[in-house]
């Protein structure tokens, strides 16, 4: 089974909720979650408001889902569902925006802001 944890790590001011406009800055191996097995924490730079360059993090699952942190996270950053045998590089999408939505200090949602 596939276990995917959510959090949020502020810099400052805490672990607000709210919707974030973030530039994903990579994903790393995490090892901080021994009763898990191996897990991915993927990283966002919030970009403007009054958390500017503070770092909004989520722990999840290593193996991908459609219905696990994983699989979400994948899907925001392609910018469509999670699709079986696809190959995904998140080194590909370094560097671009996204929205971040965080709720109870989790976060819920990710993906591609609008065209503006």
């Amino acid at each position: 089974m596939a276990v995917g944890i959510g959090v949020i790590t502020m810099q400052a001011a805490g672990n607000p909720d709210g919707v974030f406009t973030a530039r994903f800055t990579g994903v790393e191996p995490f090892a901080g979650q021994q009763d898990f097995g191996p897990a991915l924490r993927w990283k966002w730079a919030v970009l403007g408001g009054q958390h500017a360059g503070c770092e909004i993090s989520l722990i999840s699952a290593v193996r991908a889902t459609a219905k696990n942190k994983t699989g979400m996270v994948i899907g925001g950053l392609a910018g469509k569902p999670l699709q079986v045998g696809e190959p995904f590089d998140p080194a590909q999408h370094v560097g671009k925006v996204y929205t971040v939505v965080v709720q109870a200090g989790k976060v819920v949602g990710v993906s591609v802001p609008p065209q503006q």
